[in-house]
């Protein structure tokens, strides 16, 4: 089976009616396991390995899960069965964005034909996948993901390594290796430039400046939960500031 043990996890309505105040109607919304392969799972079971992984990557920047995401994060959870022969590990879920593997496959394939470079930076591991990390967000606190609907912010880890593995099928692209934010800045010259701005700069001006820049490259930090992927036609070669991908 190209889907594997893996299925989908779903958003339906609950058939228990509450009164809670706080809930966006007489029946809450929850997260269900498909019964069978749905057609993401088929068509985005490819992405995903034959087996479920033991330890899949953690929402290590994120605080614990407040539930279990949906809307464009395609989530698949290992079936409770063994299934065509295999023996999944019940329990294990991953995340799969699509939508994100489109773009940057959009965007190498726009570069390849008309050369240019992209840049990609936000926070998420190196290699996938990436399991527990869908956020909402109101007023600056986490809440439970279907609780408000509509009204929250929604934050997840990116998979670094399936961006990277989409660009590099791209044919007439060259790829430089991912790097964290702190390495990035350092190869792009952060040093020099936070140096260059301090002879000119107040006494509060220089704090203010090095705290920022400190913060940028910090580790535990942004200077390593921030990652980021560059990549340009085969003609401009590896970009500026990364190894060679």
């Amino acid at each position: 089976s190209p889907v594997g043990p893996w299925r989908e996890v779903l958003v339906d309505v609950s058939d228990e009616v509450t009164e809670d105040p706080s809930a966006t109607g007489a029946h809450q919304l929850r997260f269900v396991l498909a019964p069978a392969a749905t057609p993401a799972a088929v068509i985005y079971g490819h992405l995903l390995p034959p087996t479920p992984p033991a330890t899949p990557v953690p929402a290590a920047a994120h605080p614990a899960p407040l539930g279990r995401p949906g809307v464009a994060i395609r989530r698949l959870s290992a079936a409770a069965g063994p299934l065509d022969g295999e023996v999944p590990a019940e329990g294990i879920e991953v995340e799969v964005c699509p939508l994100a593997l489109d773009f940057a496959t959009a965007v190498a394939r726009e570069l390849a034909a008309s050369r240019g470079a992209a840049l990609m930076i936000d926070y998420g591991p190196t290699h996938g996948p990436v399991a527990d990390s869908a956020r909402a967000i109101i007023d600056h606190r986490f809440v439970q993901l279907l609780e408000q609907p509509g009204d929250a912010d929604l934050s997840a880890l990116v998979d670094f390594g399936a961006l990277r593995d989409a660009v590099r099928a791209v044919p007439g692209i060259t790829l430089g290796a991912i790097g964290t934010q702190r390495e990035l800045l350092g190869g792009l010259g952060l040093e020099a430039r936070v140096n260059a701005l301090l002879k000119k700069a107040s006494a509060e001006e220089a704090r203010t400046l090095v705290a920022a820049a400190e913060r940028l490259v910090a580790v535990p930090g942004m200077g390593e939960e921030y990652k980021a992927l560059a990549f340009c036609d085969e003609q401009t070669g590896t970009p500026v500031a990364f190894r060679e991908g």
